[in-house]
């Protein structure tokens, strides 16, 4: 049987890489999508999507399973709030909220409900994760010294909700939040905060910023650095004592190619483990229909998201404290 979802948020991120996935997959059947721009909404009945509305409360009132919640992230709350309290499961874009207030919360009521909550962080479902995690527990590069993760791209069109306070905009919430994923899927530990900083010049949000921190287990040291405005770097290396490891494609993947891993010892010879090539986001929306089949799950998921959330937050009031000059985060129910 299908589950019956719904689409809340059209933007480019939903209409180019979910909305496909969602329409093509036999395990899900798109029964309903929401936006307020009635050029995309107009775009959406043209491909015979049913249930296309502008108002919020007509598509809760379809008779759906789940939610896909493809909003600007200053949206996230409002809208996954009033899914879980209509009873339905909520799968949310990353980050699943603008504040750690609004994360438990959610949290929250998703337990109350019994239903299932989801941050849509598709790299740790690709294949490449499973190889980076067996890389390191078979094959490391010697103790680890240092770790260097990096997400960085070019400015956007001034006009992206990326650069919107109101929206939950800034470069921490969008880029940061894949680099403390990292850390807690492959070096899980206790992190101390050594330094760092966060860029604004003259914009209204965060575009940039980096932190320094060390791992209490080991002295491992990490390097964290985000931003708008850079050329663009998505990768992760990881210094040994004895080689390094380097990962390009660690965040987001192309669809069509592989995401290979670099193995390199300390005498300079490189070993390459190859990775299948697949579609992560495909991947992730098969692994989240599994997951809804299986409640005994869910209070696990609605940990790890509420873990997340605590690591992240906390890293940007270090960053605040340590730059007083960092923008302050709004919290914001934006619908």
């Amino acid at each position: 049987m299908s589950i019956r979802i719904g689409l809340a948020g059209c933007g480019s991120h939903a209409l180019g890489r979910i909305l496909p996935l969602l329409e093509q997959n036999d395990a899900l059947q798109l029964v309903a999508a929401w936006t307020r721009n009635t050029d995309t909404q107009a775009l959406l009945r043209e491909r015979g999507i049913a249930g296309v509305t502008g108002n919020f409360e007509q598509f809760l009132a379809t008779d759906m399973d789940v939610v896909y919640i493809a909003s600007p992230t200053g949206c996230h709350f409002g809208h996954a709030a009033a899914v879980l309290r209509s009873g339905r499961h909520a799968w949310v874009e990353k980050p699943l909220a603008s504040c750690i207030e609004d994360v438990r919360e959610l949290v929250a009521l998703a337990e109350h409900g019994n239903c299932m909550l989801a941050e849509a962080f598709m790299f740790p479902w690709h294949a490449q994760a499973a190889a980076i995690r067996q890389a390191l527990t078979q094959n490391p590069p010697g103790a680890p010294r240092k770790l260097s993760l990096t997400f960085c791209f070019p400015h956007l069109q001034p006009d992206n909700v990326r650069y919107d306070p109101a929206l939950g905009g800034g470069a921490f919430l969008d880029h940061a939040c894949y680099l403390v994923k990292a850390l807690d899927n492959w070096f899980a530990g206790s992190w101390d905060f050594l330094g760092g900083c966060i860029e604004q010049g003259e914009y209204a949000v965060d575009i940039g910023g980096a932190a320094l921190l060390r791992r209490a287990s080991d002295g491992l040291v990490a390097n964290l650095a985000w931003g708008f405005g850079h050329s663009y770097v998505n990768e992760m290396q990881l210094i040994g004592t004895h080689g390094r490891m380097l990962v390009e494609s660690v965040f987001t993947k192309p669809a069509n190619r592989s995401c290979n891993i670099l193995i390199e010892d300390d005498r300079g010879e490189q070993t390459t483990l190859t990775v299948p090539v697949e579609n992560p986001y495909a991947v992730m929306l098969n692994g989240f229909a599994g997951q809804l089949g299986n409640p005994a799950c869910w209070p696990a998921l609605r940990q790890e998201i509420l873990v997340q959330a605590e690591h992240l937050f906390a890293l940007l009031a270090q960053l605040k404290q340590a730059d007083p000059g960092t923008p302050k985060r709004v919290r914001s129910h934006a619908q």
